[in-house]
C-alpha cells in the first residue's frame, strides 16, 4: 500500500494521483486497489 506524509506537498500529491490513473487506465484494478487502498475507503455497500 502506497502512503503518504500528512505534510505532502500538491506536487507529491498530484504524482500519486497520476500514477493510480495510469494503473487505472490500464486497467489493472486489482492493482490499483491493492497499491492504493485505505481502511477509510471502502466499496459501496460494505
Amino acid at each position: 500500500m502506497r502512503t503518504i506524509p500528512i505534510t505532502a506537498s500538491k506536487e507529491e500529491i498530484r504524482e500519486l494521483v497520476i500514477e493510480w490513473n495510469e494503473l487505472l487506465a490500464q486497467e489493472k484494478y486489482k492493482e490499483a486497489q491493492k497499491e492504493f487502498d485505505s481502511p477509510f475507503l471502502c466499496a459501496e455497500g460494505e
